[in-house]
Protein backbone atom coordinates (compact mmCIF):
# COMPACT_ATOMS: atom_id res chain seq x y z
CA UNK A 1 0.00 0.00 0.00
CA UNK A 2 1.63 3.60 -1.10
CA UNK A 3 1.27 6.29 1.72
CA UNK A 4 2.75 9.49 1.20
CA UNK A 5 4.17 10.40 4.79
CA UNK A 6 6.82 9.42 5.75
CA UNK A 7 6.56 11.12 9.34
CA UNK A 8 4.26 8.42 10.09
CA UNK A 9 6.30 5.83 9.07
CA UNK A 10 8.85 7.14 11.03
CA UNK A 11 7.10 7.21 13.78
CA UNK A 12 6.67 3.91 13.83
CA UNK A 13 9.84 2.77 13.42
CA UNK A 14 10.81 5.26 16.06
CA UNK A 15 8.39 3.53 18.71
CA UNK A 16 9.63 0.43 17.83
CA UNK A 17 13.02 1.26 18.22
CA UNK A 18 12.51 2.81 21.42
CA UNK A 19 10.86 -0.49 22.64
CA UNK A 20 13.29 -3.00 21.54
CA UNK A 21 15.80 -0.73 23.25
CA UNK A 22 13.97 -1.18 26.39
CA UNK A 23 13.18 -5.25 25.90
CA UNK A 24 16.96 -5.09 24.83
CA UNK A 25 17.81 -3.39 28.72
CA UNK A 26 15.22 -5.26 30.59
CA UNK A 27 12.42 -3.12 30.65
CA UNK A 28 8.88 -3.15 28.90
CA UNK A 29 7.57 -0.06 27.24
CA UNK A 30 3.73 -0.89 26.95
CA UNK A 31 1.50 1.34 24.50
CA UNK A 32 -1.73 -0.98 23.22
CA UNK A 33 -4.07 -1.47 25.03
CA UNK A 34 -3.93 -4.90 26.02
CA UNK A 35 -0.32 -4.68 27.50
CA UNK A 36 -1.57 -1.94 29.98
CA UNK A 37 -4.75 -3.26 30.81
CA UNK A 38 -2.66 -6.78 31.59
CA UNK A 39 -0.20 -4.16 33.72
CA UNK A 40 -3.36 -2.97 35.35
CA UNK A 41 -2.73 0.67 33.77
CA UNK A 42 -5.57 0.13 30.87
CA UNK A 43 -6.15 4.03 32.59
CA UNK A 44 -3.62 5.17 30.85
CA UNK A 45 -4.27 4.36 27.31
CA UNK A 46 -6.58 6.90 26.19
CA UNK A 47 -5.31 10.66 27.73
CA UNK A 48 -8.36 12.69 28.49
CA UNK A 49 -8.33 16.07 26.77
CA UNK A 50 -8.63 19.18 29.65
CA UNK A 51 -11.42 21.37 29.37
CA UNK A 52 -8.89 23.87 28.24
CA UNK A 53 -8.33 22.03 24.97
CA UNK A 54 -11.92 21.47 24.59
CA UNK A 55 -13.98 23.34 21.31
CA UNK A 56 -17.75 22.05 21.60
CA UNK A 57 -18.76 24.48 18.41
CA UNK A 58 -15.58 22.27 16.36
CA UNK A 59 -16.36 19.74 14.74
CA UNK A 60 -12.35 18.96 14.63
CA UNK A 61 -13.14 18.26 18.59
CA UNK A 62 -10.55 16.12 20.20
CA UNK A 63 -11.57 12.73 21.94
CA UNK A 64 -8.19 11.69 23.20
CA UNK A 65 -4.91 11.82 23.32
CA UNK A 66 -2.27 8.54 22.96
CA UNK A 67 0.96 8.50 24.58
CA UNK A 68 4.00 6.64 22.77
CA UNK A 69 3.96 4.18 25.77
CA UNK A 70 4.24 3.46 29.46
CA UNK A 71 7.52 1.87 31.22
CA UNK A 72 6.03 0.51 34.78
CA UNK A 73 9.18 -0.39 36.23
CA UNK A 74 10.37 3.10 35.80
CA UNK A 75 7.14 5.39 36.24
CA UNK A 76 7.44 6.72 33.08
CA UNK A 77 5.27 7.84 30.24
CA UNK A 78 7.37 8.67 27.00
CA UNK A 79 6.74 10.52 24.26
CA UNK A 80 9.50 9.68 21.22
CA UNK A 81 10.66 11.83 18.00
CA UNK A 82 13.00 10.40 15.74
CA UNK A 83 14.49 13.33 13.63
CA UNK A 84 16.69 11.93 10.88
CA UNK A 85 15.84 15.33 8.58
CA UNK A 86 14.41 18.35 8.75
CA UNK A 87 10.44 18.07 8.29
CA UNK A 88 7.48 17.62 10.07
CA UNK A 89 8.52 16.49 13.59
CA UNK A 90 10.09 20.26 13.90
CA UNK A 91 6.06 21.12 14.15
CA UNK A 92 5.06 18.48 15.83
CA UNK A 93 6.92 19.28 19.08
CA UNK A 94 4.92 22.25 19.53
CA UNK A 95 1.69 20.63 19.69
CA UNK A 96 3.06 18.33 22.19
CA UNK A 97 4.56 21.32 24.20
CA UNK A 98 1.18 22.78 24.20
CA UNK A 99 -0.86 19.49 25.36
CA UNK A 100 2.01 19.44 27.91
CA UNK A 101 1.15 22.99 28.96
CA UNK A 102 -2.35 22.30 28.96
CA UNK A 103 -1.82 19.26 31.65
CA UNK A 104 -2.44 16.27 29.07
CA UNK A 105 0.34 13.70 30.28
CA UNK A 106 -0.97 14.75 33.53
CA UNK A 107 -1.75 11.42 35.23
CA UNK A 108 -3.11 10.29 39.15
CA UNK A 109 -0.85 7.21 38.74
CA UNK A 110 2.16 9.28 39.48
CA UNK A 111 4.14 8.66 36.02
CA UNK A 112 6.64 11.33 35.20
CA UNK A 113 6.83 12.15 31.14
CA UNK A 114 9.82 11.61 29.36
CA UNK A 115 10.18 13.61 26.25
CA UNK A 116 12.63 11.81 23.93
CA UNK A 117 14.24 13.37 20.72
CA UNK A 118 16.57 11.34 19.33
CA UNK A 119 18.84 10.79 15.57
CA UNK A 120 20.98 12.59 13.91
CA UNK A 121 19.13 16.17 14.44
CA UNK A 122 18.19 15.96 17.44
CA UNK A 123 21.51 18.00 18.28
CA UNK A 124 22.07 19.53 15.15
CA UNK A 125 18.48 21.37 14.41
CA UNK A 126 18.12 24.83 16.91
CA UNK A 127 14.15 24.09 17.09
CA UNK A 128 14.71 21.47 19.56
CA UNK A 129 17.05 23.49 21.88
CA UNK A 130 14.18 25.79 21.83
CA UNK A 131 11.78 23.25 22.34
CA UNK A 132 14.02 21.98 25.60
CA UNK A 133 14.96 25.66 26.78
CA UNK A 134 10.79 26.71 26.21
CA UNK A 135 9.88 23.60 28.68
CA UNK A 136 12.14 24.60 31.34
CA UNK A 137 11.31 28.41 31.12
CA UNK A 138 7.76 27.31 31.87
CA UNK A 139 8.75 25.01 34.04
CA UNK A 140 6.57 22.25 32.81
CA UNK A 141 6.42 18.79 34.30
CA UNK A 142 8.69 16.83 31.65
CA UNK A 143 11.99 15.69 31.22
CA UNK A 144 13.28 16.55 27.73
CA UNK A 145 16.17 14.02 26.74
CA UNK A 146 17.83 14.94 22.85
CA UNK A 147 19.95 12.37 22.28
CA UNK A 148 21.92 11.27 18.47
CA UNK A 149 20.95 7.34 19.67
CA UNK A 150 19.22 5.20 22.24
CA UNK A 151 22.73 4.18 23.54
CA UNK A 152 22.87 7.61 25.21
CA UNK A 153 19.57 6.68 26.70
CA UNK A 154 21.46 4.43 29.06
CA UNK A 155 22.97 6.47 31.66
CA UNK A 156 19.25 8.26 32.21
CA UNK A 157 17.60 4.64 32.70
CA UNK A 158 20.34 3.99 35.93
CA UNK A 159 19.71 7.64 36.99
CA UNK A 160 16.59 6.93 37.06
CA UNK A 161 16.36 3.44 38.75
CA UNK A 162 18.48 5.23 41.85
CA UNK A 163 15.89 8.24 41.70
CA UNK A 164 13.24 5.56 42.30
CA UNK A 165 15.11 3.28 45.35
CA UNK A 166 16.08 6.88 46.71
CA UNK A 167 19.41 6.70 46.34
CA UNK A 168 19.63 10.57 44.50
Amino acid sequence: MKHNHGAAVSGVTSEKNLKEFLNKHGRKLLKNKEELSEAGLSSLYRLPVPDSMKNLDSEQQYHYFLHDGIVPSLRLMIESKYTKQKGTTEEKIWCDFRKIKKGVYNNPNGFDLWYIIWGPQALRQPIYADFEREVKEEKLPVKVLRLESLAELKPHIAQRIKELNGEL
